[in-house]
C-alpha cells in the first residue's frame, strides 16, 4: 500500500497533462502492487521498485520548476546511452 501512496503523490507533483504520462506512476504502483500480491516471491524486486520510485519522487521534487534541469538530465542520460555503444536506427 505504501507504493500505491508513494505512486500518487508522485502523480500530485509530475508535470503534464493528467490523462497522459502523470497518471503513469500511479498505474505503475498499483500493478506493483498486484504481482507482489499474486506471486509473493517477488518482493525483493517489490523493494528495489519502491527505492526506485523513492529516488523518482526526490528527482521531479528537484526539478519541477525548472525546465532546463530536466533537459539537462535527459542530455546526461542520453550521452551515456551513446558513450556505451548506443546507436540511432538509421547508422
Amino acid at each position: 500500500m505504501t507504493a500505491i501512496y508513494l505512486g500518487g503523490f508522485l502523480s500530485g507533483i509530475w508535470p503534464g497533462l493528467w490523462k497522459g504520462a502523470r497518471l503513469l506512476p500511479l498505474v505503475v504502483a498499483v500493478l506493483l502492487v498486484f504481482v507482489i500480491v499474486v506471486v509473493p516471491w517477488l518482493w525483493a524486486w517489490g523493494a528495489v521498485a519502491l527505492a526506485i520510485l523513492v529516488t523518482t519522487i526526490f528527482y521531479v521534487a528537484q526539478t519541477r520548476g525548472d525546465p532546463s534541469i530536466r533537459f539537462e538530465w535527459k542530455l546526461r542520460i542520453v550521452r551515456t546511452l551513446y558513450d556505451r555503444g548506443l546507436r540511432s536506427e538509421g547508422s
